[in-house]
């Protein structure tokens, strides 16, 4: 195994991740240059903007104009593949965290004795070794890097709205708290259906798996119109829970206004086989 999994036993959430991941901490402080330079060039394009602006339109001073827009596009050049770049390295370092920790995993499902895949639903297994292990890695290639996108834009476009118009800075930081409570309301709707899919799906696993295992069985009884309609019981119950998170979590970038322009809100879907196509 590539952790002792005695060492982790009462350890939190991210404490227990840590491990898995110290081998791609190097790989993390890359991404973490390059997060930088991109951070630093994202604020520096509109104030070049805003210098086009003073010095070329209002001051005519053509001569400008050229190195201005030259740096512009520069700094954009370098910006993309800065971001690129750790991009890059964080799913690297995401992907590598997870092979670890599905390997061990794996390995420690095949030292478990029958009792516990008597008392254990297959789907609940399944489920951890793919969708809980895939949001693992959602969470230290995306979330990670987001999180902090977010907090260094908020605080720059501060910084910079105030060197411009402090007024104008004041008005937007107003309504930050009010956009906090939304998101936090928003948070503590969302949760309860996101883990009720995950039962939904978990059940859904079972049922799947349990069908294709006696398959035969289910032929020679002539059982298959009942499963289908098994199928399609579960498959309702899974419906219902992925369009109520779709709903209350798709929210359009305009209606979130404030310091940081735009707040990227994914909802990932889990795709289920429809009854019609199973044979």
């Amino acid at each position: 195994m590539y952790v002792d999994p005695t060492s982790n036993t009462k350890a939190s959430n991210l404490r227990w991740i840590v491990p898995y991941c110290r081998p791609d901490v190097p790989r993390v402080f890359a991404a973490l240059v390059l997060f930088v330079v991109d951070k630093i060039l994202i604020m520096l394009v509109p104030i070049l903007a805003g210098m086009i602006v003073d010095l070329v339109i209002v001051d005519r001073h053509l001569d400008q104009l050229l190195p201005l827009c030259g740096a512009m596009v520069g700094a954009t050049l370098v910006r993309t593949c800065a971001r690129y770049g750790y991009q890059m390295l964080m799913e690297r370092f995401g992907q590598n965290s997870i092979y670890r920790l599905v390997s061990d995993q794996y390995e420690k499902l095949h030292s478990l004795d029958f009792t516990y895949f008597n008392h254990t639903r297959t789907g609940d297994i399944m489920n951890r070794l793919t969708a809980d292990t895939d949001a693992i890695r959602h969470f230290l290639s995306w979330v990670t890097y987001n999180v902090v996108d977010c907090v260094c834009l908020f605080i720059g476009s501060l910084a910079v709205m105030f060197t411009i118009e402090w007024r104008l800075a004041l008005a937007l930081l107003a309504i930050t708290p009010f956009l906090a409570y939304c998101a936090r309301q928003l948070a503590k709707h969302a949760r309860p259906l996101f883990l009720s899919m995950r039962e939904s799906l978990a059940r859904l696993n079972s049922m799947v798996k349990e069908n294709i295992e006696g398959n035969r069985v289910v032929q020679a009884f002539v059982r298959e119109p009942y499963e289908i309609r098994k199928l399609d019981e579960h498959n309702a119950a899974v419906d219902p829970h992925v369009c109520l998170v779709v709903d209350c979590s798709t929210v359009e970038d305009h209606t979130l206004p404030g310091p940081a322009h735009r707040a990227d809100l994914s909802v990932r879907q889990r795709s289920v086989v429809p009854a019609d196509r199973v044979k």
